[in-house]
């Protein structure tokens, strides 16, 4: 029997021990590696994620943010990350703890293969960390889409939600809906604007596809419910009609038409192919460890140019009639499913494809090799970027920035740097990468070189994202323009885009588009045309135009500007599809310095949410100003009106000065009969003089 006790016991010890080993908070999920980090989706979604970066034993502060995913799951999900998963997401160069969020939508990094959120540190420590503070947050910086300034032209396969109401922001509700619903537009709607959907009380809610096919929320339902809300709008949900999948499968003809095409361009690259049946076999591209550890270490190291594509092949398909992982090396010549060569293993892959890339990089082993090196840069007025390292060999991620810069740079390798070059060049370690430019100032003697120096810790680990991005803005300040600058004499004429072709005239290519956005017309066209004329004059990377912030209400929100920040300014790059916005003095040294505040990234930027959308100029309607009506008036009258007023305040004036001078004599003769007659003066006698007490307190 004793036995019988002595088992019951230990099996409750180890109950009680697995139950405290168990993660205690239902809302927050725990995210303890890389791979958990991936499978939780939060890349992938819009919605807003609020993650704690610390010590598992930060009860305080997981209690509250449980408490607060508990209460409000519609607008903002919660996770615990450890510092693998915190390393993963892109925060290895910051220490916990912190509080983190993600808010901006998912975009796709081609450098990675995957949606991408960039995250954002909350000034909110752990120990600041309360119910209230923490709903203040999901309030404010809740994702939305909802459009706040009406848009007349209603395409007629558009669904819309109409919100009208006395408020001038939307509610986390709201907000949380035009998330989870991204293929309907929201908008809100003030009283003024919502006359014409016969609203009887406010708020009211409308869905429809036309002004005359709107169902109003029912007036039993509760509007304050998500899930009410949520019910009413998921039926009228337009179906999904594109492949939402991450990976693409091109047809066996597809393939061969884009190695045509890129034989045609003679673009200089390498291909990795995977050509079988069936998506999914004999290799899942979408969860072999294997394969994902290939795409990563290309991409690192060698950024986009290797080309990846997977091939979808019928077994009636010659070349792919068997399963294949295979490559063409590197190269700008003729391409074709003839060349690819098979390679034994996944495992493989990476290091046969980038083992193709050629070394274009100069060895340089001591001072003369330098010397040498800097000359060819003077000559061919162009940029040097330097590596330090102690290897033997150059790395293949600086065999392929070289490869990506063929033109405006060169790129050298010190092999074993002895002390004085390093003092030479200000490194105290090695490895470390430096870019040597020529002095802009032509007063300046050009054997005075400028430096800027790869900083890992504020521009990330040295990838070839990171790196490549890193020189481009070096390239777009320092490097020479191939042509003339535009004279400054002309006057520079900033335009307006009304539609996407407009917008890519001004603004494509490897460029930073500073936009103005504001209510109605170009009413800043002195300040755009003297940042514009300035940048010409500079040469400055820097291209200016406008846009009418109220009929472009979408595409101005895309760019980080909402209909009560109008106007503002937003830089957008073209290339990479990002932005950063700026409401607030609007002049030229406010301007100037945020634009360069984004060029050298001293200011966060965010992907653009999709495609630039564009409404139609001729369907925006122009609200005239009030006017004041203009009233005519009698001159006689008004000349005999003033004759009146200036008589009755002379009259006035002479009453009053009468009444003063009567006062004045009434009060003399007052004093006059009140004075006493005249008294000798008696003698004052003498008296004892005493010292005055003092005061005890």
């Amino acid at each position: 029997m004793w036995r019988a006790l002595l088992a019951t016991v230990v099996a409750l010890t180890a109950s009680l021990a697995a139950a405290s080993d168990s993660w205690p908070y239902e809302h927050v999920l725990q995210v303890s590696s890389t791979k958990e980090l991936r499978a939780s989706g939060m890349e992938a979604t819009s919605k807003l994620w609020l993650l704690l970066y610390c010590d598992a034993n930060e009860a305080h502060a997981l209690s509250v943010l449980n408490d607060v995913a508990g209460d409000m799951p519609y607008a903002v999900n919660a996770g615990w990350l450890s510092k693998e998963a915190a390393s993963a997401l892109g925060l290895q160069s910051l220490k916990p703890p912190m509080l983190v969020q993600l808010r901006e939508a998912p975009a796709w990094n081609p450098y990675k293969e995957r949606l991408y959120r960039p995250p954002e540190p909350v000034p909110i420590t752990p120990s600041q960390v309360d119910a209230r503070t923490i709903k203040k947050v999901v309030r404010e910086r809740a994702p939305s889409k909802v459009l706040t300034s009406w848009n007349s032209s209603w395409p007629a396969t558009e669904t819309r939600i109409i919100l009208v109401t006395k408020k001038r922001t939307p509610s986390v509700l709201y907000k949380s809906l035009s998330i989870e619903y991204p293929t309907i537009a929201f908008y809100l709607v003030g009283e003024d604007d919502g006359r014409q959907f016969s609203a009887e009380t406010l708020p009211a809610l409308f869905v429809g596809k036309s002004l005359t096919s709107l169902e109003a929320f029912p007036a039993d339902k509760d509007l304050t419910s998500y899930d009410d809300l949520a019910a009413f709008v998921a039926p009228h949900v337009p179906a999904a009609t594109d492949d939402t999948s991450a990976t693409q499968w091109l047809s066996p003809q597809a393939f061969e038409d884009a190695l045509e095409e890129a034989t045609a361009t003679k673009k200089a690259e390498a291909w990795l192919v995977v050509a079988q049946p069936e998506p999914s076999a004999p290799l899942d591209v979408a969860a072999d460890a294997a394969w994902q550890q290939c795409v990563d270490d290309i991409r690192a190291k060698a950024g986009l140019l290797v080309h990846i594509a997977f091939v979808q092949c019928p077994a009636d398909v010659a070349w792919c009639a068997t399963p294949l992982v295979g490559y063409l090396p590197y190269g700008a010549g003729a391409k074709s499913v003839a060349q690819l060569q098979r390679l034994p293993s996944v495992a493989a892959a990476a290091s046969t494809v980038l083992a193709s890339l050629p070394d274009t990089t100069s060895a340089l082993y001591g001072e003369t090799d330098l010397n040498a090196f800097f000359g060819r840069m003077l000559s061919r007025n162009v940029i040097s970027f330097v590596l330090f390292t102690t290897k033997s060999e150059a790395p293949v991620l600086f065999q392929a920035l070289a490869l990506a810069f063929p033109d405006k740079l060169q790129f050298g390798v010190v092999y074993h740097p002895t002390p004085e070059i390093k003092t030479q060049f200000g490194i105290s370690h090695v490895p470390a990468m430096v870019a040597v430019m020529a002095p802009r100032d032509s007063g300046v003697p050009k054997e005075q070189f400028a430096m800027a120096f790869y900083d890992k810790k504020t521009l990330g680990p040295p990838t070839f994202e990171n790196v490549e991005r890193f020189l481009s803005q070096v390239v777009a300040t320092y490097a020479p323009s191939a042509a003339e600058p535009a004279t400054t004499k002309d006057a520079v004429v900033v335009l307006e885009a009304t539609d996407s072709a407009s917008f890519a005239e001004t603004c494509q290519g490897a460029v930073l588009c500073v936009v103005g956005v504001v209510e109605r017309g170009n009413e800043h066209a002195e300040l755009w045309t003297e940042l514009a004329t300035n940048a010409v004059r500079n040469g400055s990377p820097f291209v200016f135009l406008w846009v009418d912030g109220r009929c472009q209400a979408r595409l101005a929100q895309q760019l980080g500007v909402e209909s009560w920040q109008v106007p503002a300014v937003t830089v957008y790059s073209p290339v990479r599809h990002r932005f950063a916005a700026h409401a607030g003095v609007l002049d030229s040294r406010s301007v100037a310095a945020f634009a360069h505040a984004v060029l050298y990234s001293k200011t966060a930027t965010s992907p653009v949410d999709g495609a630039l959308e564009w409404t139609d100029a001729e369907a925006c309607v122009a609200v005239p100003e009030p006017t004041e009506p203009i009233v005519e008036e009698d001159l006689e009258d008004m000349a005999d009106m003033m004759q009146e007023i200036l008589a009755d305040e002379a009259r006035q004036k002479e009453e009053l000065k009468r009444a003063l001078k009567e006062e004045e004599e009434a009060q003399r003769a007052a004093e006059k009969a009140k004075a006493p007659k005249d008294k000798p003066k008696k003698k004052k006698k003498k008296g004892k003089k005493t010292k005055p007490t003092k005061d005890e307190l």
